[in-house]
């Protein structure tokens, strides 16, 4: 019964000693976004203003949090 209760508060001592690593995580490569079109356009046309209006609402930004092909 003694190892059984060693083993317990040993268990539960590392559990409160070890550190709680709730920082940010790290940002790796942002996302890629690519879409083809038949459009002569750019991708910046009048169809596609709400998608990339929609996208800044949500917090991408092309080029830093998001890039768009």
């Amino acid at each position: 019964m003694i190892p059984r209760r060693r083993f317990l508060l040993t268990t539960l001592a590392a559990a409160f000693v070890t550190p709680v690593d709730a920082g940010a995580q790290q940002m790796g490569k942002p996302p890629r976004l690519c879409f083809l079109t038949f459009d002569p356009g750019t991708t910046q046309a009048n169809r596609f203003g709400p998608f990339f209006h929609r996208l800044r609402d949500l917090g991408y930004v092309d080029g830093q949090t998001i890039i768009i092909d």
